[in-house]
């Protein structure tokens, strides 16, 4: 699962997905593929490689109701192929991800890339972002 589809999350994304199938894994990709239109041409490649790619509509900002949806649709995903592990990249897939996987007894391997709180931000706003990634801990596979 990935929210961000561009620069160093986008290369290790396609790095690692590529790399796994090659390896013969069976490989699945949820992303949201509309915040960089570059991303579409790796998609195409994915799918030519057999892997399957799951469209899971999300923006960076905190937006509660669209979040529940990336939720749920994300759940739907994990419900239809289930997956023997997930990895999750960047702070929003990373929570959406473990929020979505959270009764699915399928451990949930969480990469940030970059944490949202040591950017940037106003204080309240970075105040909790971190204490979105400390609440969600007991989510990740350990």
């Amino acid at each position: 699962m990935a929210e961000a589809t561009i620069g160093g999350v986008r290369r290790h994304l396609r790095d690692l997905s590529l790399g796994l199938a090659d390896a013969g894994w069976q490989v699945s990709v949820a992303c949201a593929r509309r915040r960089d239109p570059g991303f579409a041409h790796d998609v195409d490649g994915f799918r030519a490689r057999g892997l399957n790619v799951y469209d899971v509509p999300m923006v960076r900002r905190p937006a509660p109701w669209g979040d529940l949806a990336a939720v749920r649709r994300l759940g739907a995903v994990i419900r239809a192929c289930r997956p023997d592990v997930i990895h999750a990249h960047s702070t929003k897939a990373g929570l959406i991800a473990r929020l979505a996987a959270r009764r699915s007894g399928i451990p949930v391997c969480y990469t940030p890339h970059g944490f949202a709180f040591a950017m940037q931000v106003p204080g309240p706003l970075r105040r909790m972002y971190r204490e979105v990634e400390r609440l969600a801990i007991p989510l990740t596979a350990r």
